[in-house]
């Protein structure tokens, strides 16, 4: 059974969200909480597996409590609520498990409480997470292999990557986090806006400073800094 602490300012929702939990058999409300204080303490003393929490809980940012929460418990995942769908970036910016819009309705908690099981099984299973990697989309997430990755494109704070599927996804983390965790013996950093799959590169022009990336009958031209042309060169003089 998964224990969850609910955290908002406002009485009547946390026992409004309290009702719709108990339809879920596998999950435990421990705890509810109306201030940032008394959650830190109870996060502390209940160790919980999901954080359902208001973006804003008196006068705290929710967001960035988040922050603090999980610098004591680094493997809790959390559900925002929030009134306003603006904050609901925000809330993927800080790789939120899901969000949820105020008034919460049944099916909408049930969805996301099944993309916590999701991420909750993926986090907790040390083999799958060396190679598997979770991007939160303004659609929901995705789950992808490092291996399946082709390249990856910066597009200001938020990046695109490309996979071996031919989709495109549009994440909402900068190319600078992500780099952090990728596998080094499968990356190269080939400019400030650009990260490519080394095994799918098949062609390097020097000239015109870009590389051509090969799979599945598929090609892509991605451009490179001198720095990326260098390292490039000094990956391949060792093989």
């Amino acid at each position: 059974m998964y224990k969850v602490i609910i955290a908002d300012d406002e009485p009547c929702d946390i026992l409004f969200m309290g009702q719709l939990l108990k339809k879920f058999p596998n999950f435990k409300a421990v705890q509810s909480v109306t201030n940032a204080s008394e959650l830190l303490s109870s996060i502390i003393d209940h160790q919980p597996d999901l954080l359902l929490l208001d973006i804003h809980i008196g006068e705290v940012n929710g967001i960035n409590l988040a922050e603090e929460i999980r610098s004591i418990h680094s493997q809790l995942q959390i559900i925002f609520i929030t009134a306003d769908a603006q904050f609901a970036v925000d809330a993927y910016d800080h790789q939120a498990c899901d969000y949820l819009l105020k008034p919460v309705s049944l099916s909408r908690l049930s969805k996301a409480l099944r993309h916590f099981e999701e991420h909750y099984t993926i986090h907790n299973n040390p083999t799958d997470q060396s190679n598997l990697l979770r991007f939160n989309t303004l659609q929901g997430y995705i789950l992808i292999q490092q291996d399946e990755v082709v390249c990856l494109e910066a597009d200001q704070a938020y990046t695109y990557i490309r996979s071996v599927d031919n989709q495109v996804h549009h994440v909402s983390l900068n190319i600078g986090k992500i780099e952090a965790l990728l596998q080094p013996k499968l990356f190269v950093r080939v400019s400030r806006s650009a990260i490519v799959n080394a095994r799918y590169i098949s062609e390097i022009f020097r000239k015109k400073r870009s590389c051509l990336l090969h799979w599945n009958s598929t090609s892509h031209e991605v451009k490179l800094s001198q720095s990326g042309i260098d390292k490039l060169e000094e990956r391949y003089r060792k093989k």
